[in-house]
């Protein structure tokens, strides 16, 4: 037998009443880091969106960041841990090492070296920030140091 868990949504605005705004339930087995995007759908079904959201670290990661990104929602919590074999190895440049500028759409990576798009963000299917592929491709392949992203 499977158990249940619950996923809260709280508003915790300054100087009123915290609310309940969405109720979740998933089987237990279900990660937590795939229930955001349903959550926040149903917040904005609900005319609920906040403008920041505060979430543990099992929400937090890339393609949540960049999601809520789009719904015009700053997510803010500790980062989900990464799995990459950078951050395994605690060598290389894992995605912490790269800063992404939003507005002007760019990526500087440790290099120092930005990259740009003018199209829209592509979002990807895992829960890394693989859209950082995309930025820095053209100058993976002309850097020393491409082994270690």
């Amino acid at each position: 037998m499977v158990g249940y868990k619950v996923h809260l949504t709280e508003s915790c605005d300054e100087g009123f009443p915290h609310l309940i705004t969405d109720v979740h339930t998933t089987a237990a087995t279900a990660t937590d880091v795939k229930q955001l995007a349903a959550i926040q759908q149903r917040l904005a079904r609900s005319g609920l969106l906040p403008a920041e959201h505060l979430a543990d670290s099992s929400y937090v990661c890339g393609s949540n960041v960049v999601s809520s990104h789009v719904r015009q929602i700053d997510l803010i919590g500790p980062p989900y841990k990464d799995n990459s074999w950078q951050a395994k190895a605690d060598e290389g440049f894992d995605v912490a090492s790269f800063r992404i500028d939003w507005e002007n759409k760019t990526v500087t990576c440790p290099q120092e070296r930005v990259a740009s798009t003018h199209g829209a963000i592509p979002l990807s299917n895992t829960q890394t920030l693989s859209f950082l592929t995309a930025f820095v491709y053209s100058l993976y392949t002309i850097c020393m140091l491409n082994s270690l992203c």
